[in-house]
Order: C-alpha cells, then sequence, then structure tokens
C-alpha cells in the first residue's frame, strides 16, 4: 500500500478524518488540502453587521463531504486570487430561527463576489460550534477566531516553505 510516513493511505482513513473535522489527517492522505467549491449566495447580511462580512456558499448536492460543524482556517481561492479566511460550518446557535451554513469570511478582503464560484481548501479545524450570550460575546469570539486563522495560515506557508 501508498503510506503518508508510517500510515497506509486509503480513502477510508481520509473519509473517516473529514467525518472526524480532522481537515490535517485528511490533507496528509490526499497530499493536499481537502477544498469544495461553491458558489457565493447572499445571506441575511448578519455577518457584515457585526463587522465580519461572510460569503455564503452554497455547495451543490454532488455527494462531496462537507468537514463537520465547526469553525476553520482555510484558503479561499477565487478568479481574483487566492485569500486566507476562516470559515463557519454548520449550525448558528446563536440566533434563533437560522439554519446552518457554510460561510466564509476572508481576511482583509472586502470585495462583491456573489454568484462567483469559490474553492475553499480546508487547513486546520479552529474550534467547535457553540451559543454564545450575546451578538458581542460572539463578536469577541470571532476576533479570536480571526487571529488563530492568521497563526495556523502563517504557519502552514513557513511550513510549506520549509518543505
Amino acid at each position: 500500500p501508498i503510506r503518508a510516513g508510517e500510515t497506509p493511505i486509503s480513502s477510508t482513513r481520509i473519509r473517516k478524518a473529514l467525518l472526524e473535522g480532522n481537515v490535517e489527517g485528511a490533507r496528509e492522505g490526499l497530499g493536499r488540502p481537502y477544498s469544495v467549491r461553491g458558489l457565493v449566495v447572499r445571506g441575511d447580511g448578519r455577518g457584515r453587521k457585526l463587522g465580519f462580512p461572510t460569503a455564503n456558499l452554497n455547495v451543490p448536492g454532488t455527494g462531496k463531504l462537507i468537514p463537520p460543524p465547526g469553525v476553520y482556517a482555510v484558503r479561499g481561492c477565487l478568479k481574483q486570487g487566492v485569500f486566507d479566511g476562516a470559515i463557519h460550518v454548520g449550525p448558528r446557535p446563536t440566533f434563533t430561527g437560522s439554519g446552518p451554513t457554510i460561510e466564509l469570511h476572508l481576511l482583509d478582503f472586502d470585495r462583491d463576489i456573489y454568484g462567483e464560484e469559490v474553492r475553499v481548501e480546508f487547513i486546520r479545524h479552529l474550534r467547535d460550534v457553540r451559543p454564545f450570550a450575546s451578538a458581542s460575546a460572539l463578536v469577541e469570539q470571532l476576533k479570536f477566531d480571526v487571529e488563530a486563522a492568521r497563526a495556523a495560515l502563517a504557519y502552514d506557508r513557513n511550513k510549506a516553505a520549509r518543505g
């Protein structure tokens, strides 16, 4: 069998890693970051109002595996280039009546990309989804998430540069 270090590579191991939110393990098996493609659609604008604009992704039901609910450090690949980001996958428990979403926040990015296709590369799981007592408590966590994503993506770039 083909191996990554001491571990045999198999599609079953890769799927298991993804289902557990272990995007680093999936990457090890794939030899590249796991990615999904989606179309940017309009959401309710809540992220922008909170100071964290998001691109809501509609991922076609092609049987593509989406990592479990959580917040992840990602790279968003658009026709304009590749941008660092953080993505929320799953329910939004802080806001009642909100269904599950895939919401991409690109760091240091403020362009209209509605209707565009985005490929999202999952780099690292940052945290699980959890409710917050208020919108302001959520904003404080989002600030922390953005910094955690920056650090994870910088580490990933440095690791890749070292080979």
